[in-house]
């Protein structure tokens, strides 16, 4: 396997994937802050080599829509059988939402072309 270093100069994407749940129906500050906690949850668990290059490429960040959790756990079953490695969101509701609730997941970063078409054919976040 190549380093991140030796790939810097190849034309490889990574993105970070957030997909949050529309059902949950988050205001517009609600959902800064669950792409907030992706974000941290990017920086403290993913693969060192491919942070290192989604970092060299200015941290691309992908929010979309899935419609309800069952989507969404559908999505994970998907993810877990592919070996993508993501992780969930959790907000430990404070404000809007009531107890924990997982509001999404985040997609580690990964090559454009090794997203699932499960992933692909979501829908970008449009308020």
């Amino acid at each position: 396997m190549q380093s991140w270093a030796q790939i810097l100069g190849s034309h490889i994407m990574y993105k970070a994937y957030y997909i949050l749940r529309r059902d949950l129906n988050m205001s517009t500050a609600k959902l800064a802050v669950q792409v907030g906690h992706g974000t941290d949850i990017v920086h403290a668990w993913a693969d060192f080599d491919k942070y290192m290059l989604w970092k060299s490429q200015d941290r691309r960040k992908i929010v979309l829509s899935i419609k309800t959790k069952t989507k969404l756990n559908n999505l994970i079953t998907v993810l877990q059988e592919k070996h993508i490695h993501y992780r969930e969101i959790v907000d430990i509701g404070l404000t809007e939402l009531d107890g924990l609730t997982t509001t999404g997941i985040v997609i580690m970063p990964i090559e454009e072309d090794k997203l699932p078409k499960q992933v692909q054919r979501l829908q970008l976040w449009r308020d």
